[in-house]
């Protein structure tokens, strides 16, 4: 027997006696005919016939179907490339003709500002020559003088935005004092508004002079702004403090002091372990000074393990929960937690407050230092000073003690928690080695078996519940409004 398959074979395959089939695979799409023919009698073959023919489909991928879908997304893509080319081209002119716009209004601002500068500086100096002839009006020339350089300033910040633009905001730096400088800024333009508005502006200048190379005028402007934001959003009768001081001077210590961080803690700076503490709500402190590089940025690293649960009944939160401060002290200064004040008698004519002050000598050598204690209201107003003297012994601590007597004093109480404001100050000559605040409320309790808790000689009841240091759904960090709102509840409930 023989076969041939027309398009695939080009000659007859003869078959062996004990074959009978033929294969093909992969046969590309079309027609193909299929032609058999046999051997009979002495050794003759019959004639080729046709037996089958087979039809080969096309793929779907290969049919006109899917080439005309093949013709449409390449269309499509590339409108879609032609289409996003020509938005982005459309976004970056928008763009373009918006800088070029804001450029124009700044050029135009820029011209207007410096014509305005000559009518202003005409009229400062007609109101210098009105307060040195005419006294009777110097107030109003004041006022006028005071806004007319309030004015000034505003152009000179519209000029500063020009030379940013165009990239010549220059450094014109220059020596000065630099405490004097920042002392008279805050005294002459912002103490009187500070004044106006019900407001204690503190300034504390340590030492008084400072000298240094800066660009003043910039300086001037850092001051300006953050004072005037401060002034504005500041509620009545609230206090600012501005604290100038030499923070890497020979001699200085700098701590880190953290209320709360669970658990577990260890702190690095700059690499370096410097402390571990296990438990996690109790309050700690370390000293960074031998470790600090005064040159160059300081890393402070906490490193948390919380990993052990369940280690608590409540939720305990986790990491660094509470407040973080960092402190700078002179080498003799008040330790840690080193204020105590008790009361050794209160009514309404007067209260004898009993001070006890830890003081800390970290120099080489001894020396004589004065502590001054000065009792501040709630407004910020002296009502009651005091001052010890005395030596510190260099790499030991001291105790001073001293008494402060308050006339018609204000008592804390469950309605009206009034606080006073204890500072106290060390003092090396004219020096001021440290500064330290403590509050202080002034009220009387006693327990008795009978009577139970009186508080201000009124008996009062103490009610309390299990209340855990979290803030529910909203973690254990701290946040000063939802603990507010925590003690007024408390207080609803009575």
């Amino acid at each position: 027997m023989a076969y041939k398959l027309d398009g695939v074979d080009k000659d007859w395959v003869y078959l062996p006696y004990d074959k009978n089939s033929a294969f093909y695979n992969q046969l590309k799409k079309g027609t193909y005919s299929f032609w058999l023919k046999w051997k009979y009698g002495q050794g003759k073959w019959t004639e080729g016939k046709v037996v089958l023919v087979i039809v080969q489909a096309p793929a779907f991928y290969e049919t006109w179907l899917a080439y005309m879908v093949y013709l449409v997304l390449i269309v499509l893509a590339v409108y879609l490339s032609f289409h996003t080319y020509a938005q982005r081209i459309k976004i970056k002119n928008e763009v373009k003709l918006k800088e070029e716009l804001a450029r124009t209004k700044l050029n135009y601002f820029t011209n207007i500002s410096h014509e305005l500068l000559t009518p202003l500086t005409v009229i400062s100096c007609i109101t210098d020559h009105l307060e040195q002839k005419v006294p009777a009006i110097r107030q109003q020339s004041v006022i006028l003088k005071s806004n007319a350089d309030k004015l000034k300033r505003l152009i000179q910040q519209i000029l500063d935005f020009r030379k940013m633009d165009v990239g010549k905001m220059n450094l014109n730096v220059s020596e000065g004092n630099i405490s004097e400088f920042i002392q008279n800024i805050c005294k002459t333009n912002f103490l009187p508004l500070a004044q106006k508005k019900g407001i204690i502006l503190e300034i504390d200048v340590e030492p008084l002079e400072i000298k240094g190379y800066l660009d003043f005028d910039k300086l001037d402007k850092i001051i300006y702004n953050l004072l005037s934001n401060a002034i504005k959003y500041t509620p009545e009768y609230k206090c600012i403090k501005v604290n100038v001081y030499l923070i890497n001077k020979e001699g200085n210590k700098v701590y880190v002091y953290f209320e709360g961080v669970y658990n577990n803690s260890e702190v690095f700076i700059n690499g370096k372990w410097i402390g571990k503490r296990p438990n996690g709500y109790v309050s700690f402190m370390y000293d960074l000074t031998p470790y600090l590089k005064w040159d160059e940025p300081n890393v402070l690293a906490v490193r948390v393990d919380n990993a052990e649960q369940p280690n608590s009944r409540w939720y305990s939160g986790c990491g660094i929960y509470r407040n973080v401060w960092l402190s700078k002290t002179g080498p003799i200064h008040v330790g840690g937690w080193g204020t105590y004040v008790t009361t050794s008698s209160v009514d309404e004519k007067q209260a004898v407050l009993n001070l006890a002050t830890t003081l800390v000598n970290e120099s080489d050598t001894n020396e004589n230092v004065t502590v001054c204690f000065s009792l501040q209201d709630a407004e910020g107003r002296e009502v009651a000073e005091t001052r010890s003297s005395g030596e510190a012994e260099a790499g030991k601590e001291v105790v001073f003690t001293q008494q402060l007597t308050v006339k018609q004093p204000q008592l804390w109480d469950i309605d009206t928690p009034y606080l006073y404001t204890l500072v106290t100050k060390v003092m090396r000559n004219e020096e001021c080695m440290d500064r330290y605040t403590t509050p202080v409320g002034i009220r009387t309790f006693s327990l008795d078996a009978r009577k139970g808790f009186t508080l201000n000689g009124r008996q009062t009841k103490i009610n309390g519940v299990c209340m855990h240091h979290d803030l529910g759904c909203l973690g254990a960090a701290v946040n000063t409004r939802a603990i507010e709102r925590h003690l007024e509840i408390l207080k609803e409930m009575g």
